[in-house]
């Protein structure tokens, strides 16, 4: 979203018009009680219709006072002795299904006398007028315990008093801050998105804590939550400011404001005390009235600004993306008239060869250069574009419409990742960077999962020297020099060593090779005995390596796994030859050294052809990881 421009009356209360594009559409229900509260005599009850005092025992009356504010002069205060409660509700006018999000903020301070061993039940949402009790589930709850761990829990269901995890559902939960001290305001904002269906775990979860006393924002997120159970009801209805003190010793004294309750989306309107988003202490919401996706209106909230205080307003849409690249438009509180965006930095973006951060490319050449093209644009103008690569490739990148479109030259060699990083420079200095990764790969001459028939690859346990055999009715080309792949674990990585590679003998026995094929294979110009690491979910490639590779004939490939690698489950009648600690891979021929034999695959994925039959290319500088 971008904010183009502001004007209105930046008055408590009053009516401020927000310009601009991509805002989206927001038709969420919001319920706001800051404006209620002000308008409340002081020791009036909450009854605001779908507003009111919740009955749990023996209960205190929230009331109105002007003791303490947020914003404006009152807020709603309880003191609540101990082993009681004040519980205020709130009754969304429909049902919360499956799918749907609940933003839901506000204001709160406290100040306890007494022994701090408590538990503070402060919050619910859940199906029932009676979802204050455990039994009640579904339900979200959020208590502090003791003063020392604050728990965010999850029950969706069924109907059994769950509150200790017991059968049938267990609940689950989340560690989350809590507002620990007393004698200052915090800011609560909850964002839930209920799961898809019964048993369905693709639930979301955000808490985030806005202490502005330290200057620090805490939030904790959390997805894959099930949010309603099989067997339970699947709607959300009510929620409780439940304010159970369970302790002996303790009285507390709270007070809260600005309650925000909004279902259906995110999207909001906020100020805050940055122009930066990431960089903001304390933030405000702002009442919509009106919205689309070029024109917000909302009642103004002053929250906790004063007049002549500068502000700084943000748009959030549904997504949580933050308007004007995380830049606040600046606003004067107490003021007529509006505000403009700061100035904001560049935008970049690539259009060739690909829109996206990663890009592959098979070459058939050793070397080759591709053209990265993009896209630059500012509020105001962009000064220049600079490409460079961890390769160590640099320059300005070249244009004939000052930048607005540009185009990169960047050299590539096979076997090769190259990251590229653009930077748009505006004429205020104000820099934005891409970067894209592109690997290069050569053709492939030979595929285990095609010869084994198996394309999972799967963890392994063991450690072995190994010879594995390439069978040559696999290989699909000729080659003067190949590269030799290994596949990586789905976690973790393993290393290997002393990585050979030979044609069979067919005249030998077993494990035989002809001598004078036999080559040892090695990584990153490393020595042949260096431990080589395969990292997690990638493929390790070797240097190049000159050996006459041809369909028809096979080849044994040896090397030694040093820690726990991967594998495949080949056909019936296939054999790995092994060792389980010994190290054999010095042996040029294998036949008569002891070797076992099993029914297994390990490790070697792929051989790349590297140069075509009859021709050699020397290698060039490159890197690979």
């Amino acid at each position: 979203p971008t904010i183009d421009n502001t004007s209105g009356s930046f008055f408590y209360g009053q009516s401020v018009t927000i310009n601009g594009t991509g805002f989206g559409v927001n038709n969420a229900n919001i319920d706001f009680t800051g404006f209620r509260i002000e308008a409340e005599g002081v020791g009036s009850v909450i009854d605001w219709g779908n507003w009111g005092f919740q009955q749990e025992g023996s209960q205190i009356d929230p009331q109105i006072v002007t003791s303490q504010a947020h914003s404006g002069s009152k807020s709603i205060y309880v003191n609540i002795p101990p082993m009681n409660g004040s519980n205020h509700r709130y009754t969304y006018p429909s049902t919360i299904g499956y799918s749907q999000d609940l933003f839901v903020s506000w204001w709160v301070r406290r100040h306890r006398t007494g022994n701090y061993d408590y538990q503070w039940k402060i919050f619910r949402v859940g199906y029932s007028p009676n979802s204050f009790l455990d039994e009640y589930t579904p339900q979200f709850k959020w208590f502090e315990h003791d003063g020392q761990y604050d728990t965010f829990f999850i029950a969706p269901g069924p109907g059994a008093d769950i509150s200790n995890g017991g059968p049938p559902y267990p609940e689950d939960y989340l560690q989350t801050s809590f507002p620990d001290t007393d004698d200052r305001w915090y800011r609560i904002d909850i964002f839930i998105h209920t799961s898809s269906g019964q048993g369905v775990a693709d639930g979301h979860y955000t808490q985030r804590l806005y202490d502005p006393a330290s200057g620090v924002i805490h939030e904790h997120s959390s997805d894959n939550w099930v949010t309603f159970n099989t067997g339970t009801h699947d709607y959300y209805k009510y929620f409780f400011w439940q304010n159970w003190m369970e302790t002996s010793q303790l009285t507390h004294e709270i007070w809260f404001d600005d309650h925000y309750v909004q279902v259906g989306s995110q999207a909001r309107v906020e100020i805050c005390d940055s122009d930066n988003w990431s960089t903001r202490k304390s933030c405000d919401l702002q009442i919509p009235t009106y919205w689309t996706d070029s024109l917000i209106e909302v009642n103004f909230n002053t929250g906790g600004f004063y007049s002549g205080d500068t502000a700084y307003l943000y748009v959030i849409d549904v997504d949580g993306s933050i308007s004007n690249n995380g830049h606040g438009v600046p606003i004067t509180i107490g003021s007529f008239g509006g505000g403009t965006p700061l100035d904001s930095p560049p935008t970049v973006s690539f259009t060739s060869p690909t829109t996206e951060s990663t890009y592959t490319q098979e070459l058939s050449v050793p070397s080759q250069q591709l053209t990265v093209e993009g896209t630059a644009s500012d509020d105001s103008a962009v000064q220049t574009v600079t490409y460079s690569t961890d390769t160590g490739q640099s320059g300005t990148a070249t244009t004939s419409d000052g930048f607005a479109t540009w185009s990169a030259p960047i050299t590539v060699n096979k076997n090769e990742t190259v990251v590229t990083t653009i930077t748009a420079t505006d004429d205020s200095g104000q820099t934005t960077s891409k970067t894209m990764t592109i690997t290069c790969t050569c053709p492939v001459g030979w595929d285990a999962t095609v010869q084994t028939g198996d394309s999972s690859w799967t963890d392994s346990g063991v450690t072995y020297c190994v010879r594995l055999l390439v069978q040559g009715d696999s290989i699909t080309d000729s080659a003067s020099q190949v590269v030799l792949g290994f596949q990586g674990r789905s976690s973790g990585d393993y290393t290997i060593r002393n990585v050979s590679i030979a044609q069979r003998d067919v005249a030998g026995g077993e494990g035989d090779v002809i001598d004078s094929t036999w080559k040892q294979v090695t990584f990153n110009n490393a020595a042949w005995g260096s431990g080589v690491t395969v990292g997690a979910g990638v493929e390790k490639l070797s240097d190049p390596v000159t050996i006459a590779l041809e369909p028809g004939s096979d080849y044994y490939v040896t090397f030694k796994i040093d820690t726990p690698s991967v594998y495949l489950d080949p056909p019936a009648g296939y054999r790995e030859l092994y060792f389980d600690s010994a190290d054999h891979t010095g042996d040029v021929d294998w036949s008569g050294n002891g070797f076992s034999v099993t029914q297994d695959y390990h490790a070697l994925s792929k051989i790349y052809i590297y140069s075509p039959a009859g021709n050699i290319s020397p290698p060039p500088d490159f890197r690979r990881d």
